[in-house]
């Protein structure tokens, strides 16, 4: 069962007292208390005959018997409760009898405006200039941070300056901040690869041995190979970093290989013995790309 209560005037009335009867045994529910908004709610009630009573000590008593809840149905009951009369002076002045549905007229604004409200709103004050505002910042890239130290002690800091050496924090020349102006970057990239290998394989003396008069038909088996790959990859573009598509975009990735063999007999480097028994050679490779959205 759920209900409100109200006064005369349509306003909700919270406080009320709200005591249920079960007209089966005579047995009273607990009582319950109408909230600020006149609502009360009791669930899980048996199905049965029910009667309401309410009281409120300014309030005439409420009485509403032979009310049936079927199972598993709610009912709803609102009623209105009269002022006592004469009122009880606890109530005070604000209880009278004739409270009317209909506020009187002087609590309404007249619809005509008073010369004050026809004049209009008063106009605001001007806002400040924007330089005692905004802090003009020309290029946001290279923010110089604070210096910061939380403790005194040698270590890794929160706030590091950079250098056109260090690849690690901050860096032109990998694109954390603009080459030039506020949207071109440049990123150096350097790989290194290295190979090297020491074997020991079977190696004939050939005709021209390293070791004259050898009467043995392998030589020295030990051999030495070593093998250099330098990538140096410059990527230049226009954009707005990660956070922004580029406009366009140079790359160069031009890689250089050195590599150098030693054996200990002649004729393996060269099949001319004249050769000798070491090589050192070197190559160069130059891609170019070029893009643009």
């Amino acid at each position: 069962m759920q209900g409100m209560f109200k006064n005369p005037a349509g306003a909700a009335l919270g406080g009320v007292t709200v005591t249920l009867i079960m007209l089966s045994n005579g047995k009273s529910l607990p009582p319950l208390i109408t909230t600020g908004d006149g609502v009360f709610r009791v669930g899980g009630l048996p199905p049965g005959r029910y009667q309401v009573r309410a009281s409120n000590g300014c309030y005439e008593p409420f009485e509403q018997g032979d009310i049936t809840i079927p199972a598993g149905e709610v009912y709803v009951l609102e009623a209105v409760l009269k002022p006592r009369s004469p009122l009880p002076a606890s109530c005070g002045p604000a209880m009278k009898p004739e409270i009317s549905a209909q506020p009187p007229e002087s609590s309404y604004h007249s619809l005509t405006p008073s010369p004050a409200e026809s004049a209009g709103p008063n106009p605001l004050e001007p806002l400040p200039p924007d330089h005692l505002i905004f802090k003009p910042v020309g290029n946001r890239w290279p923010y110089e941070f604070p210096t910061y130290r939380r403790y005194n002690q040698k270590g890794e800091y929160i706030n590091v300056d950079s250098h056109w050496y260090d690849p690690f924090n901050r860096n032109k020349l990998k694109g954390d901040y603009p080459i030039f102006g506020n949207r071109t970057f440049l990123n150096i990239t350097v790989t290194s690869d290295t190979f090297f290998e020491v074997r020991r394989l079977p190696t004939p003396s050939n005709v021209d041995t390293d070791r004259p008069d050898s009467a043995n038909f392998f030589g020295r088996f030990g051999q030495l190979f070593t093998s250099e790959n330098l990538a140096f990859t410059f990527d230049l573009f226009r954009g707005d970093a990660a956070f922004r598509p580029f406009d366009w975009r140079i790359r160069i990735t031009p890689e250089v290989n050195v590599n150098y063999l030693l054996a200990k007999e002649n004729g393996i480097v060269n099949a001319d013995p004249s050769k000798g028994r070491t090589r050192l050679d070197s190559a160069l490779t130059k891609p170019f790309s070029l893009a643009s959205k």
